[in-house]
């Protein structure tokens, strides 16, 4: 008998294979999961943070999650969300068939030409 590692049992993966096994229907969850920030502190539930959050999860089979911490996200339409995280900002899109997200196109924070200030309090760009 093989021991089934605590990744797999907190992962959704043992569950996914009950189901497929037990042959019940998938269920959606009514919301997404809540997003804790970086400090770990439990705040209450947000809707946004907790669907952008989701949106980053998603997009790319989770390749952002790694890459950086959810700030926030702009719904652009039903199949693009501008995510931004604290490094990057991807344009997201929802394939039609698959029903997965990928990146579009990436921007990193140190890309940006941010305008300069000068002395007398007025932008230069």
């Amino acid at each position: 008998m093989y021991q089934i590692s605590k990744e797999i049992m907190n992962s959704g993966t043992l569950n996914a294979i009950k189901t497929c096994v037990s042959g019940s229907q998938y269920i959606e969850p009514a919301r997404p999961k809540r997003f804790i920030h970086g400090d770990k502190i439990i705040r209450p539930y947000n809707h946004q943070e907790s669907t952008g959050y989701k949106y980053l999860r998603d997009t790319e089979n989770g390749f952002y999650l790694n890459a950086g911490s959810y700030v926030g996200h702009a719904r652009l339409s039903d199949k693009a969300v501008l995510l931004i995280t604290d490094k990057r900002i991807p344009l997201s899109n929802k394939n039609s068939v698959l029903g997965s997200w990928s990146t579009e196109w990436e921007m990193l924070h140190a890309e940006i030409d941010y305008p300069k200030q000068t002395d007398n309090c007025s932008i230069e760009c």
